[in-house]
């Protein structure tokens, strides 16, 4: 399946429609299939390649200074299960293997909403989603 550049927003009225859609699509992606989650400063971000899914939580740099993340907000990231920006990285992230297991994409969604939701603290209904595919023309 190839994701194609969109600018839908996501109209889900629930954060748990969302965790649910999320968690059907991931098992289904492609090689170089990104998807990015964004409100204002704040997103989220996932990269198929072709062993591994990486998804990532805006922090440091990419966030502006009036938007930087809070002490408390790390804390709750590390909660959620994600993992501290290392080795030069500016956000939060997790890498699973591929392909995915229907636990590990579920667990994967509610890590994205987590952040979302309740880190970042946006409102679904404002939540963009693109996705597109590294690789298509």
């Amino acid at each position: 399946m190839h994701l194609h550049k969109n600018g839908d927003m996501v109209t889900q009225s629930s954060w748990e429609q969302l965790t649910e859609s999320l968690a059907a699509r991931l098992p289904w992606l492609g090689d170089g299939d990104s998807i990015i989650l964004q409100s204002g400063p704040f997103y989220t971000q996932l990269g198929q390649g072709p062993a591994s899914i990486r998804i990532e939580a805006a922090a440091g740099d990419s966030l502006p200074a009036d938007a930087q993340l809070t002490a408390a907000q790390e804390q709750q990231l590390g909660d959620l299960g994600w993992q501290p920006p290392a080795h030069g990285d500016q956000n939060w992230a997790r890498t699973e293997p591929w392909p995915l297991s229907g636990r590990t994409a579920t667990q994967l969604a509610t890590m994205i909403v987590g952040a979302l939701r309740d880190v970042f603290g946006l409102d679904a209904a404002r939540v963009e989603e693109r996705a597109f595919n590294a690789f298509s023309r």
